[in-house]
This record gives C-alpha cells, structure tokens and sequence, in this order.
C-alpha cells in the first residue's frame, strides 16, 4: 500500500490537488484495509488459543505492516529517482 500512495502521489501531484489526492489515497485505499477485522482476529485468538498468541499477532502484524510501509516508499522513491 505504501508503494501505491507514494507511486500515485509521484505521479499525479501537478494534475490534481493535494486534498483530492489524500482523498483517493486514504480514502479509496484505506477502505481495503479495516481495523476491524484485525481486531476481530485478535478476539478470535485470544479466545481460542492464549492470549500470549493474540498478543505476537497483534505485535507482529503492527511491526510488519510498518515495516513494509517503509520498504514500499523506499522502493517507489528509487524507482522513480527521487532518493
């Protein structure tokens, strides 16, 4: 995801405004990602293993999805040569 915000606001930032870019952005990309659901996975965890599995889930998740954020606008910036 991290990849596709930074690609798209790269590549449209003179065509469109700024509000209308965190708009598609966050909105429209946003909407693919609920916080819901993680949490529901979380509940799930905790009440049929332990809540020690619920707890590396919910950290290793939050960790790795940051992570990767990080990779993908790294990779888009050298992509596009803006490093």
């Amino acid at each position: 995801m991290g990849a596709i915000i930074t690609y798209t606001a790269i590549a449209v930032k003179h065509v469109i405004s700024p509000q209308i870019l965190l708009f598609l952005t966050v909105g429209l990309l946003g909407s693919f990602t609920t916080f819901s659901t993680f949490s529901a996975d979380i509940f799930m965890l905790s009440n049929n293993t332990s809540y020690l599995a619920s707890i590396g889930y919910a950290l290793i998740s939050v960790a790795g999805s940051i992570i990767a954020f990080f990779i993908g606008v790294s990779a888009m910036k050298l992509l596009q040569g803006s490093v």
